[in-house]
């Protein structure tokens, strides 16, 4: 996220929870931050993404993510709460969609959802089976 309050309250609520947090300002530290832990063989275990970010939005963060094979989770975090972002955001690579203002509860339940309660094959299949969906809707 490119506010520095975002950032460090999403970073309080889930290392408070337990999980271990790197935090970037834009979609560019983000990508870089995300090949250079896979290159490191440290993966990201899931990716909480602004959609709304200088110098490189969240959606085209997330199309270069999974162009370079990035496969965990990728929560999509927007202000914009309006119909349609939630489908946006699932066509354009994420598996989820969280808006702000942020809720510490569903934040977490979230993280430990695509961290703990869903297999990488289960996600694999969600992901084939929306975009099987989307590529009938655009025929």
């Amino acid at each position: 996220d490119d506010r520095r309050d975002v950032r460090h309250i999403s970073q309080h609520f889930l290392e408070k929870a337990g999980a271990h947090v790197s935090t970037a300002e834009d979609g560019r530290q983000g990508i870089a931050a995300a090949l250079a832990a896979r290159d490191a063989h440290k993966p990201f275990e899931l990716i909480v993404m602004d959609m709304q970010m200088p110098n490189l939005d969240g959606l085209q963060a997330t199309a270069e993510l999974r162009l370079a094979d990035i496969q965990c989770p990728i929560i999509a975090l927007t202000a914009d709460a309006m119909k349609g972002d939630r489908e946006r955001c699932l066509e354009g690579g994420c598996d989820d969609y969280l808006s702000k203002p942020i809720d510490q509860l569903q934040l977490v339940n979230l993280v430990a959802y695509y961290t703990q309660d869903i297999t990488q094959a289960e996600l694999h299949e969600r992901r084939k089976q929306r975009n099987s969906k989307n590529s009938i809707g655009r025929k």
